[in-house]
């Protein structure tokens, strides 16, 4: 019992406390006007500030359930769009003094349910303009956006100048809507013009593709058979072994320009066996050399010997006597 007398002892006290910090903030020790708020005045009979004639701090203040206090100004003001004559409205209402709500003047509007079809209400000119892709005039499209408006009808709608987009689907299949500048763009790979392309890559009108010069490429198939493809100059090159011409080949070589192998010089060697039977590669020059002790003529033999060149002589290509 004694305990639950405590608990109401507390609940009473802080009831107290909070009506009187109420009153409190409401209320300051005075002595003249000046010691108060701008909208309050000096009680001198119990030197508290209270409110001036015309001014609030709550809502109860006003006496109007049309007002409301403006805790800024502490003035009462009407709440929004209440009234009681025209002047209490903005300039394009008027007060419907039977409900006491400012209604739209004949000509505006203040929500899209006022407006006919396809319009809606502008929040910021309070008029029905055409909804978004609708339109009567030029103004009421975007800048890349023209207003077409078919035989019969009133209200047209904004389609896109050519070359000019909303979406994708505005642009040809080989192209997509850059959203910035709301300019049809080919999709990567895709062109209408060379300068679609990289450097070294044309434009294949039919196909709108890029598609690499000759003698350049993305991948080894766009070369020729003896050909690979350089990706870092995007070049046709000649694969190992392989030529286009004598100076893809080493200097004792030249190219055969139907194989398109690099194949020995005349005169010149690769190894033994470009030399003849009495010679060897000297792999320094790449020039054939007579081999010690043989021959391949009788300018190879001292005088008084011939260089025996026939091919079923057990000596051929060596010297013996006259």
């Amino acid at each position: 019992m004694k305990l639950n007398l405590f608990f109401l002892f507390v609940l009473m006290m802080g009831v107290v406390f909070f009506m009187g910090c109420t009153t409190t903030s409401r209320t300051t020790t005075c002595e003249k006007n000046t010691d108060c708020k701008e909208w309050q005045v000096c009680n001198t009979t119990d030197n508290k500030c209270v409110l001036a004639d015309g001014f609030c701090d709550l809502d109860d203040d006003c006496e109007d359930e049309l007002k409301t206090c403006d805790t800024k100004t502490h003035l009462c003001v009407f709440r929004e769009n209440r009234c009681v004559q025209d002047d209490d409205c903005q300039t394009w209402q008027n007060c419907n003094t039977a409900t006491n709500y400012c209604v739209a003047s004949e000509g505006y509007c203040m929500r899209n349910e006022e407006c006919q079809a396809n319009y809606i209400c502008s929040p910021h000119q309070n008029v029905c303009v055409p909804e978004v892709g609708r339109c009567t005039e030029m103004y009421h499209c975007n800048p890349w956006e023209k207003c077409e408006i078919l035989s019969g009808e009133y209200l047209g709608r904004c389609i896109p100048e050519v070359g000019r987009c909303n979406s994708n689907a505005d642009c040809m299949q080989w192209e997509e809507c850059n959203a910035k500048t709301n300019t049809c763009a080919p999709k990567t790979g895709f062109c209408n013009k060379n300068q679609d392309c990289g450097t070294w890559q044309e434009c294949d009108l039919p196909n709108r593709k890029c598609v690499p010069l000759v003698g350049r490429c993305a991948v080894n198939a766009d070369c020729r058979a003896w050909q690979v493809c350089n990706t870092r100059s995007n070049t046709c090159v000649p694969d190992k072994g392989r030529c286009d011409k004598d100076t893809d080949c080493q200097y004792f070589e030249q190219c055969n320009a139907i194989t398109n192998v690099c194949i020995t010089k005349t005169g010149y060697c690769k190894n033994d066996g470009d030399c003849g039977p009495w010679q060897e590669c000297v792999s320094t020059t790449h020039r054939c050399l007579t081999k010690q002790g043989m021959c391949g003529s009788d300018h190879d033999c001292p005088i008084g010997r011939k260089c025996d060149l026939d091919p079923s002589s057990l000596t051929v290509y060596h010297c013996i006597n006259k």
